[in-house]
């Protein structure tokens, strides 16, 4: 509130993005839900969005991202790939 004089920060204009646009959601991510992936993944300029991906592990969230013990087979194996691509 004190930072933005409104209870919403200001929107982000996501039309600048040039750069290529992977995303990646987990079904049991408590802090960034399915439906705000993909809120945030249909407004992406259609030349960065690349890829919509939802993790195959029902249980992974969002700290599994950076501490889960499956995360280098589940996602950034993929991403390596992904970013081999669109380079």
């Amino acid at each position: 509130m004190r930072r933005y004089a409104s209870n919403q920060q200001p929107s982000y204009g996501l039309k600048n993005i040039t750069a290529p646009v992977a995303l990646f959601y987990a079904q049991n991510d408590w802090l960034a839900g399915y439906q705000d992936v993909k809120k945030l993944y249909t407004n992406l300029p259609s030349q960065s969005a690349k890829a919509l991906i939802k993790v195959a592990l029902d249980n992974f969230n969002h700290v599994d991202f950076l501490w889960g013990i499956d995360a280098p087979e589940l996602v950034y194996e993929k991403m390596l790939e992904l970013m081999k691509i669109y380079k």
